[in-house]
């Protein structure tokens, strides 16, 4: 499947959740209370919406995750900012990259998903990589730290709630992974 690179524009929505953009915080008041943001330095270049992990080598240095072990250092979800200029699709390697580390972020899903399901994050070298599912396999690696919280059929932009502050799992009502199947 060939999907678009530039960043998706939600265009249909209903009463409860607002237009979103890849990298926007939803920001009902409750979720704002419990917000936790940061800032680090992109090694590379990365897009708005994207799981990101702390590089090991450099303190407070972000990267996006290529295999399990980054996965496991996961810190965030690099936020849209006004700050890279408009027009932009993301963060420029040396420039300071907004994340959410706890909080509802829309986020592009790389397939359908359903509301409490765990996501997973894609750590193949393409287009896609940073982006988030469900689908967990050798390019796709679960995230004990995010779950989706929209329902959403095919790929396209869905709710995502995060907690990797103190490496909390976001807990579904059945566990860690959400409902059952």
């Amino acid at each position: 499947m060939t999907l678009d690179t530039t960043s998706a524009v939600q265009t249909t929505f209903d009463a409860v959740y607002p237009v979103g953009q890849e990298g926007t915080l939803y920001s009902f008041q409750d979720e704002l209370d419990a917000l936790d943001a940061g800032t680090g330095h992109a090694t590379l270049d990365i897009g708005f919406g994207l799981g990101v992990f702390s590089a090991a080598a450099t303190p407070n240095s972000l990267a996006l995750p290529a295999s399990a072990a980054d996965v496991a250092r996961m810190v965030g979800v690099s936020l849209r900012s006004d700050y890279v200029g408009s027009g932009t699709t993301g963060y420029r390697s040396g420039q300071n990259v907004h994340i959410v580390r706890k909080g509802w972020v829309w986020a592009y899903a790389l397939e359908s998903v359903n509301d409490q399901q765990q996501a997973s994050v894609h750590i193949a070298n393409d287009a896609n990589r940073g982006r988030f599912g469900v689908t967990a396999d050798s390019n796709n690696i679960a995230v004990d730290y995010a779950r989706w919280r929209t329902t959403r059929t095919g790929a396209g932009l869905a709710l995502l709630e995060v907690n990797f502050s103190a490496g909390v799992a976001v807990v579904g009502p059945t566990g860690p992974t959400g409902p059952s199947a």
